[in-house]
């Protein structure tokens, strides 16, 4: 498939094939890279495909005997090891393929994709059933048997790796751009040069992707960037006083977890990545990763817990290339799943129950609340869970009875200006469970908004966005009814009352 012109300095061929082509002269086989995402193609857009294809095949003008063929874009190929990768196009070529076995019965010779997730699974699913109304014995709208001689491509084939990944890069950059995530994912397995840890490393992304709750009811639901939005970028770059936090976006993502992530060294594998002190690692320099994915400690002979939310990272460690990057989103994807889903001790039952009253009726308000409730876990597992919980509600709760409406930028505001310190630093920096509980219980904002009746006076208990808060509070601390002086509100959390709810918790889960 290389071009005979082609030099091997640049080992770039260019050529033009049909789909019918593709099938016929690929050789080798066609075949789908590690690094690439699921299949995703909605309903939407394979019954566009479908009838763009009879619009080509069936045109309301006569139809000409030099009319072009059907161009379906660039596809971008990598030959390595005897074996053709798609690097892009691998959405359009699967959808193609679907079609071709709907209407021919059959699979496309030289086409040898295998997908894992269940993602790829229920979309192809979706796309077969969409493609079965179009066959030939269905009805009106149909299609010809000869259209994939005329759906007709560009491949761009490369035989260097770097080329390959410089071309993905580009490609994706600019028009309609992948989601950096995909990007971070390609990049950081372009790393991995041992195959089987590379497998892995990919097993690993797409079991995040799946992780969390899928509250959007879309069927192409990814937790990755979640995860980066939400958590690890925030995490990592609110950091300090009185100046500007910044929010996430496609290039800052980049940045952080890209650009900023460290190569290994010459005499560094793999399966190996260096590890730095804190409170999550006391004791090894090293982990090394083995062949069946069994973790190892340096310096220290025993192994390690099985579990992902236990490996020896803190949220602001330094990212490695490679592997220390995959292990680091499956840390925080199987922490945040343990605390925001699975684990059922009655402490975290019961800070769930706390987090499901106290939406504070604001999306951004929340998000702070989750972030730096991750980052508590983070550092002191679910030691005094419920009682951070309770004062972490106290202070957000005072900057949404203070303020009518919460602006995007306000919890930013609150990190970086109105607090004497920032919360993500005091709990990074914390030894101890009750040093992060008392910079709570002193925020000085909190304690002038309570102390205020006028604040209170105006609102009324399920009317607009602050009563409708300040019911649910009220309710969750036993108050049925009317609205009880605020001024004492710290007297609210006791150790009996946090007792009681973890003990209503415990026997609400029996």
């Amino acid at each position: 498939m290389i071009s005979e012109n082609d030099t091997k300095q640049q080992s770039i061929g260019v050529d033009t094939y049909s789909f019918t082509g593709l099938t016929e002269h690929s050789h080798p086989s066609l075949e789908l890279d590690s690094y690439q995402r699921p299949y995703v193609w909605t309903q939407e857009k394979v019954e566009q495909l479908i009838e763009d294809l009879i619009e080509y095949q069936n045109p309301k003008k006569e139809k000409k005997a030099d009319q072009p063929d059907y161009y379906m874009g660039t596809l971008l190929l990598h030959q390595k090891d005897k074996k053709l990768f798609v690097i892009d196009g691998q959405q359009r070529l699967t959808t193609l393929c679907i079609l071709y076995y709907t209407l021919k019965k059959k699979l496309p010779n030289n086409f040898n994709f295998h997908f894992r997730s269940a993602v790829s699974s229920q979309h192809i699913k979706k796309a077969q059933e969409t493609c079965q109304a179009y066959r030939p014995q269905s009805g009106v709208k149909q299609l010809n048997l000869d259209i994939f001689e005329h759906i007709h491509f560009t491949t761009i084939t490369v035989e260097r790796e770097d080329l390959a990944f410089t071309f993905f890069d580009t490609q994706n950059n600019r028009g309609v751009p992948l989601a950096a995530t995909d990007l971070l994912k390609a990049h950081h397995l372009r790393a991995i040069t041992d195959t089987p840890l590379r497998w892995q490393c990919a097993e690993r992304w797409e079991n995040l992707q799946q992780a969390g709750v899928n509250n959007s009811g879309q069927g192409n639901y990814d937790f990755a960037p979640v995860l980066f939005d939400k958590f690890l970028w925030r995490a990592r770059s609110w950091k300090g006083q009185n100046r500007h936090l910044g929010w996430e976006d496609h290039d800052a993502l980049l940045h952080a977890f890209q650009k900023q992530a460290i190569s290994k060294s010459e005499d560094e594998q793999d399966s190996t990545i260096p590890l730095y002190p804190s409170l999550n690692n006391r004791l090894a320099a090293k982990l090394t990763l083995s062949k069946h994915g069994d973790k190892s400690l340096t310096l220290s002979t025993s192994g390690m817990n099985s579990t992902p939310e236990s490996l020896p990272f803190s949220l602001r460690h330094p990212i490695h290339k490679g592997l220390g990057f995959f292990l680091y989103t499956h840390k925080y994807a199987a922490l945040h799943e343990q605390l925001f889903h699975k684990n059922n001790e009655p402490e975290v039952l019961a800070f769930r129950k706390l987090r499901q009253t106290a939406s504070f009726e604001s999306e951004y308000l929340l998000e702070l609340f989750d972030l730096a409730t991750l980052f508590y876990v983070d550092q002191f597992q679910y030691k005094k869970l419920l009682e951070f919980a309770l004062w972490l509600e106290y202070v957000l709760g005072a900057i949404r009875f203070d303020l009518f409406a919460i602006r995007w930028y306000k919890p930013m505001n609150y990190l970086a200006y109105d607090a004497d310190f920032n919360l993500l630093d005091v709990i990074a920096g914390a030894y101890r469970p009750e040093e992060v509980i008392e910079f709570l219980k002193s925020d000085q904002y909190s304690r002038d908004v309570y102390s205020s009746s006028e604040k209170f006076k105006d609102i009324e208990r399920r009317k607009q966005k602050r009563g409708w808060y300040l019911d649910a509070i009220l309710r969750y601390y036993g108050y049925e009814t009317g609205k009880p002086s605020f001024e004492n509100r710290k007297s609210w959390i006791t150790k009996e009352f946090i007792e009681k709810k973890i003990e209503e918790a415990k026997y609400a889960n029996c």
